[in-house]
């Protein structure tokens, strides 16, 4: 009877150890929300004032097409991590719903392991990257002359951000992988 209570007070800080850190990092995807959204904000309200520039005053800011690209990287950047923490991206269940239980905790371990590596090497190209743009000095070839480094941040911001969320999801995973095998 002990043992009982005290494995399911074990439980009980175990849960409430998870969502501390799962609410400490929910702050910071939505920082990347809100990030992701005032970029998009500014990309709409750039190229709207190009249009009306161009049409109604013959003008143009000659800055619009550059850094439209570079908020929209932004918004991608920003946004594929809160997609990844959401649970919004595609899964295809067609094979995986077919599986049993189990299977579906190995598979979803491997991808887990799989995604982190990837989102380890993009954050390390990423980051290689913005380095090399800031110590050549690195410039857009238009009027506005921008240093590259500065549209490549929030790619090292994005990147880092969901490997974080990968590396949780691969622990999270191998939880419920060894709470399933020892069900079983």
């Amino acid at each position: 009877m002990v043992r009982m209570y005290m494995s399911s007070m074990e439980e009980s800080m175990e849960k409430q150890t998870t969502l501390q850190v799962l609410l400490k990092i929910s702050h910071v995807y939505l920082f990347a929300k809100v990030a992701a959204a005032l970029c998009l904000l500014s990309m709409v309200f750039l190229i709207t004032v190009e249009v009306i520039g161009r049409k109604f005053f013959n003008f143009s800011t000659l800055i619009a097409d550059e850094y439209s690209g570079y908020l929209l990287v932004a918004v991608f950047s920003f946004g594929i991590a809160d997609t990844y923490f959401g649970g919004n991206h595609i899964c295809i269940k067609l094979v995986t719903s077919r599986l049993n239980f189990f299977v579906k905790k190995i598979l979803d371990f491997i991808t887990n392991i799989l995604a982190f590596i990837f989102c380890t090497l993009l954050t390390w190209q990423c980051t290689t990257l913005l380095i090399t743009s800031y110590s050549m000095k690195t410039i857009s070839l238009t009027v506005a002359r921008t240093p590259i480094y500065l549209a490549q941040i929030p790619l090292v911001i994005g990147s880092f951000l969901f490997t974080l969320l990968s590396l949780l999801r691969v622990f999270s995973s191998a939880k419920e992988l060894f709470k399933t095998q020892n069900e079983v």
